[in-house]
């Protein structure tokens, strides 16, 4: 996936906000930053090129980038090439605590996900941080709240530098989620994409019709360098799925072992499904460089990623994003409408479509209904086990 812009291609407001960061390659400069900005600004992007800005002008400084996901951190990693990923080790927050070694310079992305016990004992790692990241998009309880961030990296006004120009998502998505998360601060950001698409919601009769229609629309709109992806709100959504395409497609249903995905990523390749579970190490993002493939991950994996297609199914009005708190319940299902560079497609079956998605203005949607695939019989797939 090519998805990190060379520096001649990016923004303006982005470029002003590296050049602002880059003050922390003067050795006299001790203060830290938090690159503030909304889903779709290019956090990300920035953390990597400020990493080789820095090599760049000190070769002998120890630099790491951590994160909160697996799936981000390969992404990362895959940013850097050759060149510097021997240099610069790319890890999880978890992996960094538990190393426990000190580097000059910690660039920490994702930063409201990590809790503020964890934020201070990474501070006491570095000569300086460089965090990035939208409490806006906190989707756990443990999270740190804007004030905490402020404190356990010691920050000042001056540290926090904004970005508020939105590079990925369209003036439509972005009005969708804000529908989702009212008062959200993506509500005041202007979008520089020019391009504008529809978003699609698709309603079904059945679980098995939507099934049929998504596994579908997956095949369609997958190619070589460009995956689509469907996101789940559990790995057990994810099960269900992935056994009902096997006997849609006639393959042997993939034996699923615990948390390990590894073996059934290798039975899907083996059996000619187009198909990868991505998240918690499992899976890889290069394999759609060398293959017209599809990922499905849940929610919380997709964070910080971003798909020119992407699917969000079964939102049925018996949904759960998260239980007991209807704040991250909300931002979860706002990362996942915002994981979409251009195409999104909204699926739900049966009656009653979820409160949150009823939250959206018809006028930002384009309803369709979930056609039969051409193919012809699907086969039997009792709706149990499908999404619900």
């Amino acid at each position: 996936m090519n998805w990190k812009p060379p520096e001649r291609k990016m923004g303006e407001q982005q470029l002003d906000v590296l050049r602002r960061c880059g003050a922390v390659v003067d050795p006299r400069h001790r203060r830290n930053h938090w690159i503030r900005g909304f889903a779709g600004t290019g956090k990300t992007v920035l953390l990597v090129h400020l990493a080789e800005r820095i090599l760049a002008e000190h070769d002998e400084a120890s630099i790491c980038l951590a994160t909160y996901t697996h799936a981000l951190k390969d992404l990362i990693a895959s940013g850097l090439g050759r060149h510097l990923a021997g240099r610069t080790p790319v890890m999880t927050y978890y992996q960094l605590l538990h190393e426990g070694r000190r580097y000059d310079w910690i660039l920490l992305d994702e930063v409201q996900d990590i809790p503020a016990a964890d934020l201070r004992r990474i501070r006491a790692l570095a000569g300086r941080v460089v965090a990035a990241g939208d409490t806006d998009q906190s989707i756990y309880d443990k999270c740190s709240t804007e004030s905490e961030i402020r404190d356990c990296l010691d920050l000042l006004d001056p540290d926090i530098v904004s970005l508020e120009t939105l590079y990925r998502l369209t003036q439509r998505i972005r009005d969708i989620a804000c529908c989702v998360v009212p008062g959200s601060r993506l509500e005041g950001a202007t979008t520089a994409r020019m391009q504008e698409v529809e978003v699609t919601l698709a309603h079904a009769e059945t679980a098995e019709r939507e099934t049929e229609w998504l596994w579908e629309r997956l095949s369609r709109y997958s190619r070589v360098g460009k995956p689509a992806a469907a996101l789940f709100s559990t790995r057990k959504d994810i099960r269900r799925f992935l056994r009902a395409v096997c006997r849609l497609t006639g393959a042997p249903e993939p034996r699923f072992q615990g948390k390990d995905y590894d073996a059934v990523n290798e039975a899907l390749q083996r059996d000619g499904v187009p198909l990868q579970y991505l998240g918690s190490g499992h899976g890889s993002l290069d394999e759609s460089d060398r293959r017209s493939i599809s990922y499905v991950m849940t929610y919380h994996s997709a964070k910080g990623l971003d798909f020119e297609t992407v699917f969000l199914p079964g939102l049925t009005g018996r949904r759960t994003f998260w239980k007991d708190d209807e704040a991250i319940a909300r931002r979860l299902l706002f990362v996942g409408l915002t994981r979409s560079r251009r195409n999104l497609f909204l699926s739900y079956h049966g009656r009653e479509l979820h409160p949150y998605v009823r939250d959206i203005p018809d006028r930002l949607l384009h309803h369709v209904e979930c056609e039969r695939p051409r193919s012809g019989d699907s086969g039997e797939a009792p709706q149990q086990e499908l999404f619900l």
